[in-house]
């Protein structure tokens, strides 16, 4: 049984590969080929993943190169792999945060219209 303390858990949003005529959020390059992606904002669309410390003492998650990409395993040893295929500038890894925290804390209501315009 693995410490808890020795797993850290990650929080993954859906990605899917779109055809050149569709909308889509950001284009990498995996073996080299252009893949189109498109963000999934569901939240049931997410997933939760744990992710083994290689060192306790060091708190950090590494990847493991593997037929030259580098790949992550899940903690509990699931035949989930994660291969590293691109990194996020910080500014637009942080629009996708915001745009996702924005979607899952929309209130839907139904209102009367009465009500609306009447209210401040």
């Amino acid at each position: 049984v693995m410490s808890e303390e020795l797993k850290r858990g990650f929080l993954f949003l859906s990605m899917e590969k779109v055809d050149d005529d569709k909308k889509f959020d950001l284009v990498v390059e995996d073996d080299d080929e252009f893949v189109k992606l498109r963000i999934e904002y569901t939240t049931y669309k997410t997933g939760l993943y744990e992710f083994q410390l290689n060192d306790p003492n060091d708190h950090v998650i590494r990847a493991k190169e593997e037929n030259k990409h580098f790949v992550f395993n899940t903690a509990d040893k699931e035949k989930i792999c994660f291969k590293w295929v691109s990194e996020l500038k910080s500014e637009y890894a942080q629009r996708i945060v915001n745009k996702f925290g924005a979607h899952i804390s929309r209130v839907g209501l139904e209102e009367f219209e009465w009500l609306r315009r009447s209210a401040k």
